[in-house]
């Protein structure tokens, strides 16, 4: 049910205020413009329409309609407000995302904002820096208040009779942003939408548009239909594509036209990130500055990037998925411009996986099983690794998918091999492979070959022969024991030539064998084979097993 409200006045004393120039901004402000159809009549207006029937020769001199018999269809009247028959309205809270308050009207009762809410009029909204909400009219006009601001709403009516009633919108922006789609299907005809800031007045028909502010200056601009901006310093009127400033106590500066929208150049879907955007458009201001806002919805009420910038850089708090793009190029008055819209789609890939062992070519190897490892890469699922003969990978010997970040391989031929790794998604498709890290692997130094010579009473002495190059041969070990499994008395010498020289431990029989470490990689080749060296009386003996 709706709720007519009546006010008591005098006709006389209401009209004394209202004779200014019908196009005025006060005039806006204070009337109801309401189109003429066809058999409409002054005196059936009034009488439906207004709250003093008898009102209709004022409403004729008011108008300057000399002969009120022949109203023409599509002629604009003006009512004053305070005559015209109003019924109460609300904006039915359709969605809100981050933090929104409600300050309820003759309360200081404060509750979230939640959808399915209605505001009514005299109610207060507040968003913080991520809030949005968006509000649904009886006119299907849409009104979104974005982050940081502060909207009162003054009045939310609908005007005149039962069966031709048009609304009424007055709300005053403290501070933030609203941007407004007023009455898109024009359901009702002759709405009125008046949005206040505390430097400038936005009177609004059909249109779309944003208005801005803060204590200091106003913005507003339209995108379709016509605003008409006023204060008490001045007024202009902004076509379609036309925008204006309001500083404290200054008139609104002359219609500017928009910015065209700027170019973009951006791939269909983007796998990695940090991304950069380029953004360009044909201007002499080489500091040239664009807002961007990124959403999650194309209502753009999931807000999660909505910044001014030179250009624009998709950074690691996107993740995959479809994102919509919508970006203005600001002017030197900080107006914002024609918006260009578009979806962009983040499809991310692994990233470079980082090798940690064998370092690159820096460890000398030797032939056999090698430890390959890296760190976890980023929107890795499982890994590809990859040996090769030659930098370009052409001739891969070895590939294999794995969910470790360790893996063993097998490689028994001298030379150098390369390799890589790279982060694979669950439906296998491959990111960016690491840096290609070479290996150069050499053979185990060669098993040297003993050779036994007579001793003298007090001691004896052996000589070897190995195929490592002298210059390669860091030293050689000699291991002496008791028994030939080499388990009991084990003694460890270190010769650096190829023969070696001792005073007898004890007389008995010993056995010996030695093996040779390089000087590249310290690895030990294996034991020669075991001789024995027996011990008769004065004279050692040799004799291999």
């Amino acid at each position: 049910m709706h709720i007519y409200k009546k006010t008591a006045f005098s006709v006389a004393s209401l009209l004394a205020g209202c004779y200014l120039s019908l196009l005025s901004m006060t005039a806006y402000a204070e009337d109801w413009i309401y189109t003429i159809k066809a058999g409409d009549t002054i005196w059936q207006l009034t009488s439906d329409k207004l709250v003093d029937r008898h009102a209709w020769k004022a409403m004729l001199e008011k108008n300057g309609i000399k002969v009120p018999k022949n109203l023409v269809p599509g002629t604009k009247i003006h009512f004053p407000m305070a005559l015209v028959k109003k019924y109460d309205s609300s904006a039915r809270v359709i969605k809100v995302h981050g933090q929104a308050q409600i300050f309820m009207r003759d309360s200081s009762k404060t509750l979230p904002l939640k959808p399915g809410m209605r505001l009514s009029s005299g109610d207060r909204v507040t968003t913080d820096s991520v809030g949005r909400i968006l509000l649904l009219l009886a006119d299907n006009s849409q009104v979104i208040i974005k982050a940081n601001s502060d909207l009162s709403l003054h009045h939310i009516d609908l005007l005149g009779d039962a069966h031709s009633r048009t609304l009424n919108f007055d709300a005053k922006l403290k501070y933030g942003e609203v941007e407004m789609n007023a009455n898109p299907e024009k359901h009702l005809d002759d709405s009125r939408y008046l949005i206040e800031t505390p430097i400038a007045n936005t009177a609004v028909r059909g249109t779309e548009f944003y208005v801005q502010s803060d204590l200091e200056i106003s913005r507003m601009g339209v995108f379709v239909g016509q605003v008409d901006v006023s204060n008490e310093a001045g007024n202009v009127s902004l076509p379609q594509g036309y925008a204006t400033l309001v500083e404290q106590d200054k008139a609104p500066i002359e219609p500017v036209a928009l910015l065209k929208p700027p170019q973009l150049e951006v791939a269909d879907i983007i796998h990695y990130l940090p991304h950069r955007i380029s953004l360009s458009m044909k201007t002499s201001n080489a500091q040239q500055q664009y807002r961007t806002q990124v959403s999650t919805t194309n209502d753009f009420m999931d807000i999660i990037y909505d910044e001014v910038t030179k250009d624009f850089v998709l950074d690691e708090r996107f993740q995959s998925g479809q994102y919509y793009l919508k970006i203005r190029a600001l002017d030197t008055n900080g107006l914002e411009g024609e918006s260009l819209q578009k979806i962009i789609v983040i499809d991310l890939l692994p990233l470079a996986p980082i090798l940690l062992q064998p370092v690159d070519n820096v460890s000398q190897q030797y032939v056999g099983q090698i430890i390959f490892s890296w760190k976890e890469a980023e929107y890795a699922d499982s890994y590809l690794f990859e040996v090769a003969k030659d930098s370009k990978f052409s001739r891969i010997i070895y590939s294999e998918a794995t969910k470790k970040t360790k893996i063993r391989v097998d490689l028994d031929e001298v030379g150098v091999y390369f390799y890589r790794v790279r982060g694979l998604t669950k439906d296998n498709q491959q990111g960016r492979a690491s840096s290609i890290h070479s290996l150069s692997l050499t053979a185990l130094p060669e098993t040297p070959t003993i050779t036994a010579h007579s001793s003298e009473d007090e001691s004896f002495q052996l000589s070897w022969k190995t195929t490592t190059p002298s210059d390669l041969v860091d030293h050689y070990q000699l291991q002496l024991s008791t028994s030939a499994d080499f388990q009991h008395d084990v003694i460890m010498k270190t010769s650096y030539t190829a023969d070696w020289q001792s005073s007898r431990p004890k007389v008995m029989d010993y056995y010996v064998r030695v093996r040779v470490m390089d000087n590249i990689g310290k690895q030990y080749s294996s034991y020669s084979l075991p001789v024995k060296l027996a011990m008769p009386a004065s004279t050692f003996q040799t004799e291999h097993i």
